[in-house]
């Protein structure tokens, strides 16, 4: 999750980040939080990772 949270908004974030967005998303798929705003922290950078397989897209691309 975290590689397509850089991909579509542009945000560098961590492995917390990705697990806290996907929590999010199932609340927000869940029928009573239809038309509810849902709200996620994303708890971490992701600068550390940068040169980890988390990121190895970014090299291939270059």
């Amino acid at each position: 999750m975290s590689p397509r949270i850089v991909k579509e908004e542009g945000i560098i974030c961590g492995i917390s980040c990705g697990a806290a967005m996907v929590a999010a998303l199932q609340v927000a798929a869940r029928p009573e939080a239809a038309g509810k705003t849902i709200v996620v922290i994303l708890p971490d950078s992701g600068e550390r990772y940068l040169s980890t397989a988390l990121f190895e897209y970014a090299k291939q691309e270059d």
